[in-house]
């Protein structure tokens, strides 16, 4: 499966003139240097894995795990309260983000009157919408949000989710209207908004980062993958994406990369012109 992708990643169409060859021999070689990485890499975390399995069927499983957990991080609803089940979108708590309303995106926003402050959070959870890419153009759920460095607006989209119970106005049940449509795409995350104050773009990141270890043991959690099988898709990773910051064993697990080279779309535009979404 590699190799395959691979080949399709390194090939490029022959051009006709001098210098074909080369050109061909090179890309070929290319993919053979990177294919005996990954192949080197994939032996080597099976080797690891295969050493560490003794110390893993050594690990004692306590009769109840305790984690210690501050209290604002375990006031989430119970599932069946989600508006958006199975899905649950919130700010995370103690993060230094305020949820200042959530419109229509034809409504002004928060920043344009900042005294319709109804549904700011003021420290509390509140639950965030998803958009399922049927709306009506303009009518989609986006969400006024500030930070310590930045304030602006987030719309999210995820195809067919649920969005019954987001408002009695909602517009997508019957709309013709399909962001999605014959796209590949699962899912579109759109911010919109400026910086408070200067920063260093190669600074900014995008991706995943978590307060706690994951359970990796196969012992204490069987629904994990063997550890071999996340250390070869981390250094497999690294190397098709040298900037990427990725650490799953750790005490805060990561995959970050720049946002720059993450970004589909990044546009600059005067403050007072109309976004597009």
């Amino acid at each position: 499966l590699f190799s395959s992708l691979l080949d399709d990643f390194f090939s490029q169409q022959p051009e006709p003139g001098y210098g074909r060859q080369e050109r061909t021999s090179s890309s070929s070689s290319s993919c053979d240097e990177v294919t005996t990485r990954i192949e080197c890499i994939l032996q080597a975390a099976y080797t690891e894995d295969k050493e560490e399995l003794v110390e893993d069927e050594n690990v004692t499983i306590p009769p109840q795990i305790h984690v210690s957990v501050p209290a604002a991080q375990l006031s989430l609803p119970c599932p069946s309260e989600w508006n958006q089940h199975p899905l649950l979108l919130t700010a995370t708590p103690n993060s230094g983000m305020t949820i200042r309303g959530i419109r229509r995106l034809c409504d002004p926003s928060f920043f344009d009157s900042p005294v319709n402050s109804e549904h700011t959070n003021n420290g509390s959870l509140m639950q965030l919408p998803i958009n399922n890419g049927r709306e009506e153009p303009r009518q989609s759920l986006v969400i006024d949000f500030e930070t310590e460095l930045f304030a602006g607006t987030a719309l999210f989209r995820i195809r067919d989710c649920h969005t019954e119970a987001l408002s009695t106005g909602d517009s997508s049940a019957a709309s013709k209207h399909d962001y999605f449509g014959e796209k590949n795409r699962k899912y579109q995350v759109c911010i919109r908004g400026r910086f408070k104050q200067k920063v260093v773009m190669a600074t900014c990141v995008s991706g995943l980062l978590l307060d706690r270890p994951l359970v990796i043991s196969r012992k204490v959690n069987s629904n994990a993958p063997p550890r071999w099988i996340l250390r070869a898709a981390v250094r497999i990773a690294n190397i098709l994406s040298p900037r990427m910051d990725a650490e799953l064993e750790c005490d805060h697990p990561r995959v970050l990369s720049p946002l720059c080279s993450t970004a589909q779309t990044i546009r600059k535009h005067a403050q007072k012109e109309d976004p597009v979404y």
